[in-house]
């Protein structure tokens, strides 16, 4: 092949390429969009920035339960996925989730721990 035919192959591959979308979601686009209208498997909608506020999300040491953390501390447990090994706590009563975290900054038994938010991509803020 000569250099013009090469050139032409390559920017209809460029071209062609570049008009896809791509997905900006670990869920298919139907699935994404039932999550979000509450109807899908994901359990209802994704959780608004409000209702997360004053949660801290951990992650456990192995062997270590949800309960157990939030009973040392009089926390509530929020949610806990133990395959995970992850779990939301709202901090018992007077204490912010700063103050929580940095008690539970001392604790072996917990490996991160950090405010529960809700994040999102500029490409899912824009739609």
């Amino acid at each position: 092949m000569n250099r013009k035919t090469l050139l032409i192959v390559a920017l209809a591959l460029a071209a062609t390429s570049c008009s896809r979308a791509l997905p900006t979601s670990p869920l298919g686009s139907r699935e994404a969009d039932a999550f979000r209208s509450g109807s899908g498997s994901g359990g209802g909608a994704a959780p608004s920035a409000q209702s997360l506020s004053g949660q801290v999300a951990v992650t456990l040491a192995p062997g270590v339960t949800a309960a157990t953390i939030a009973q040392a501390y009089g926390a509530t447990v929020v949610t806990y996925v133990a395959s995970e090994r992850t779990a939301s706590f709202l901090p018992p009563a007077g204490v912010s989730a700063l103050t929580f975290i940095n008690t539970l900054a001392i604790d072996p038994r917990i490996v991160t721990r950090e405010s529960n938010t809700w994040i999102e991509n500029a490409e899912a803020r824009q739609q």
